[in-house]
């Protein structure tokens, strides 16, 4: 979603990786992540460096809550397409903020939990 990048970029079996990319693509617009997960695995298995598919992957680890690998995958789209830098910033950015809101909420919520108890 959002990504500058050609799927002829991806290296192996161009056609498979665009079905798969389209695929997970679906699946995270229907909210379904640990699903587009799972088919972005299968590119990034065949193409470890498949730009699109570690954008992709980040934002469906994004949006299950692991930002440490959602952070990871863009500096690793970032480390493989220079040009990327900026826009994989400012997507790292997002994850920041995203990770110090849940952060943040747990603590309130942890606190509702144990001021309910004294």
């Amino acid at each position: 979603t959002g990504m500058p990048c050609d799927i002829a970029d991806c290296k192996g079996d161009v056609l498979s990786a665009a079905t798969r990319l389209n695929l997970a693509l679906c699946h995270q617009r229907l909210g379904e992540h640990a699903r587009a997960l799972e088919t972005l695995a299968k590119v990034l298995e065949a193409d470890p460096a498949c730009v699109k598919a570690l954008w992709r992957r980040s934002v469906s680890r994004l949006a299950t809550h692991e930002y440490e690998g959602a952070r990871s995958d863009l500096e690793e789209a970032a480390r493989l397409d220079p040009s990327l830098g900026e826009e994989c910033d400012a997507q790292v950015a997002r994850v920041r903020r995203r990770e110090a809101e849940g952060r943040a909420k747990e603590k309130r919520d942890l606190g509702n939990v144990l001021g309910k108890r004294a």
